[in-house]
């Protein structure tokens, strides 16, 4: 500490590193210790131990069974039943493209697509004072 009671930096390490780098640089150049975010060897332990427990439990039959008959009654989570779906047909299309040079009414003059208009409007129409 200085004499008005402030921390010194270390000596030999610049108070910040490089952005790109994610480790800490000494004065020199040199990179110091393990990059920001990197996965110690514990680390990989413990989720290869929690994936293999994962396993173990998701291919039992009776987890299985269980799975199965929760669908079935309806009382299965749908954050679940969503992940079955997506990994059943994989992820839904987010945008759909309409090419509308290849409708089957492209072709049609304007004066035959308006009466097909009127006739559908018509079968609305009629169909709705049944209803």
């Amino acid at each position: 500490m200085s004499a008005d009671g402030t921390p010194q930096p270390l000596r030999g390490i610049t108070a910040e590193a490089p952005a790109h780098s994610g480790k800490r640089v000494a004065s020199t150049g040199k990179k110091l210790g393990r990059p920001f975010g990197a996965k110690t060897r514990a680390r990989e332990q413990k989720m290869s131990m929690a994936a293999e427990l994962a396993a173990k439990i998701v291919d039992s039959p009776e987890y299985f069974a269980s799975l199965q008959h929760r669908a079935h009654t309806g009382t299965l989570p749908p954050g679940i039943e969503i992940l079955l779906w997506y990994y059943r047909f994989g992820k839904p299309v987010n945008k759909v493209e309409v090419n509308h040079s290849e409708s089957r009414h492209a072709d049609l003059p304007p004066e035959e697509l308006a009466e097909r208009a009127r006739e559908l409007a018509d079968k609305i129409s009629k169909h709705n004072s049944i209803h």
